[in-house]
């Protein structure tokens, strides 16, 4: 049955060494995170501990212990509710990689949804000494040295995280998403530990989805938590309602295109203007942009236009980036990328002036506007997209 099991899981990588050509150097072609997630997934958690404890007496040598494959292999199973499998991966994670505070603190956030607030603490600690400035860690001990209803608190948080995951993989199928009832979870949330750090990264997922939902309606939201007392969600809500001030009226853009077009928008009246706030180090923005030039295609003679706002930052020699692009490269970038409409560069990052303008906290942002340029949508992406411009063309 060992021999068997061997075979089973490690044959892949018995027949990559077959091909190796005597005396070079044995290839490490797996990692150990791909060996531990088929055993699991294929014969569940035993065999996945017997697998791992014969890898270490034979061929173990020959796989990549990859501390980031192993992390996001625990995560995996967390989101799946599958908790011995993640604690199994991450335990193994931090066995292996002994000197590394995210392992502790990724088993620390495990324990705390198994309700194991004893091993939660003791891998914080852990954490915490190899990285005295893990903020993270920092907060999970204070939080639990504040209340005795702590893990409690801690485990709603999480439970309103997959909540919110849910919703965004049902909006991707277009299909309906309870916002009332992910509202009160959120407000409950934020409420039981108002200077909670994930607040601000809740709020601005569920913001998304309300406004997607319904722009107008989102207004109500953006001024609920402009009263937030933690200062992140308050400064976010803030920004989104700069945004509110603009709603009633058509939008107004003026500037010269890289290219050297004069643009105005109010010009494109009578069409349906898409708006696109993105960034060539963006990978969101430049997954999308299949989509968008398909779209543009397909719809551009019919009265379809968009207007591209690169939050590109401009080159400086003394504090080098990758996300440094001069308005040369953001032209080279959208001609390789089949983009030939217009596009605004001022090199200021996110203090872009129309960025600044509309409260623009994150990238993409993709402004719909209607043919009296009005915005309909801040998330026109995917499959909305295509289905909006044709609704609004009469398509």
């Amino acid at each position: 049955m060992k021999q068997k099991l061997r075979y089973l899981l490690f044959g892949t990588l018995a027949a990559a060494l077959a091909c190796a050509e005597p005396g070079a150097p044995v290839p490490k072609p797996f990692t150990l995170a791909k060996i531990l997630a088929e055993a699991i997934d294929t014969q569940g958690l035993d065999a996945a501990k017997k697998a791992y404890a014969e890898g270490k007496e034979s061929d173990f040598a020959n796989l990549d212990p990859n501390e980031g494959a192993l992390n996001q292999l625990g995560y995996r199973y967390l989101s799946q509710q599958n908790i011995p499998a993640a604690i199994f991966v991450l335990r193994t994670n931090a066995q292996l990689h002994l000197e590394s505070w995210n392992v502790y603190d990724s088993l620390g956030e495990v324990y705390v949804i198994a309700g194991d607030q004893a091993q939660a603490t003791a891998n914080f600690e852990k954490s915490l000494s190899l990285n005295p400035k893990n903020a993270n860690a920092s907060e999970f001990l204070a939080e639990f040295k504040s209340s005795p209803d702590a893990l409690k608190t801690m485990q709603a948080r999480f439970r309103f995280g997959d909540a919110l995951n849910a919703a965004f993989a049902a909006q991707q199928k277009d299909e309906p998403v309870d916002l009332p009832a992910l509202r009160a979870q959120l407000h409950a949330v934020v409420d039981a530990n108002p200077a909670s750090s994930a607040n601000a990264a809740f709020v601005s997922n569920f913001l998304y989805l309300s406004e997607s939902a319904d722009l107008k309606g989102a207004v109500e939201d953006w001024r609920a938590f402009a009263a937030s007392p933690n200062e992140q969600v308050k400064s976010l809500a803030e920004s989104k309602l700069k945004l509110a001030e603009l709603l009633p009226r058509p939008v107004e853009m003026k500037f010269k295109s890289i290219d050297g077009r004069d643009v105005d928008v109010s010009a494109l009246r009578g069409k349906v203007v898409l708006i696109d706030f993105w960034a060539t180090w963006c990978g969101p923005c430049v997954h999308e942009i299949p989509n968008l030039v398909a779209v543009y295609e397909k719809f551009h003679a019919q009265g379809f236009e968009v207007v591209g706002i690169s939050f590109d930052q401009a080159p400086d020699a003394a504090k080098p980036s990758k996300r440094q692009k001069t308005a040369a490269d953001v032209l080279s970038f959208t001609q390789e990328k089949h983009m030939p409409w217009s596009q605004y560069y001022d090199g200021l990052y996110w203090n872009n002036v129309f960025g600044k303008q509309y409260g623009i906290r994150g990238i993409p942002a993709m402004f719909l506007l209607d043919q009296q340029g009005m915005i309909i949508s801040t998330n026109a992406r995917g499959p909305k997209l295509e289905r909006e411009v044709k609704r609004l063309l009469g398509l």
